[in-house]
């Protein structure tokens, strides 16, 4: 019986001939074949019990994947609703932009306009990009410097005679 996977039934007959004939010669092997009985049980169990939890295992796999791509697909729907919004606010500011450099070019068109306009006025007609500076003669230059030079004594006198007031009148 044992041989044929009847177990339960062997089993019986094992105890039997351990209670009913402790000393008989074939007690040794009846014992020891109740205790592979014992031993087969418990394999059993245990191949249930992994059995069942390979099957959870695999349960939680499957689950596990199942969130993961709903989590992969919420993330892309994450980014394009921001990848919008971001778009939205980068046109908003690109069209404030673009209107603040169309002001500056109408204010520096304004301002050449005005320019233009006081050269004239100056009689000074010389071309947009040359200054009058530019058309300074050499001796016109040495008049400038004789002038800041006395623009310098001067203003050295008046550090003087306001240095004077200040202690006389103390």
């Amino acid at each position: 019986m044992y041989s044929t996977g009847h177990l339960d039934e062997a089993e019986e007959v094992f105890r039997f001939i351990d209670e009913k004939y402790p000393s008989s010669y074939k007690i040794e092997a009846a014992r020891f074949r109740l205790q592979l009985i014992q031993f087969k049980h418990r394999e059993n169990e245990l191949v249930k019990l992994l059995k069942i939890s390979h099957e959870e295992y695999l349960r939680a796999v499957e689950e596990f994947i199942q969130r993961e791509k709903a989590y992969e697909q919420a993330l892309s729907e994450y980014q394009k609703r921001l990848a919008v919004v971001l778009s939205e606010d980068l046109q908003e500011e690109l069209d404030r932009l673009t209107a603040r450099v169309k002001e500056q070019q109408i204010t520096i068109s304004e301002l050449e306009e005005q320019n233009r306009l006081l050269r004239n006025q100056a009689g000074d007609t010389a071309p947009v990009g040359e200054t009058s500076a530019s058309r300074i003669s050499p001796t016109d230059t040495d008049v400038i410097r004789e002038l800041l030079d006395m623009k310098a004594e001067a203003l050295e006198l008046k550090e003087f005679y306001l240095g004077l007031i200040e202690r006389s009148g103390q």
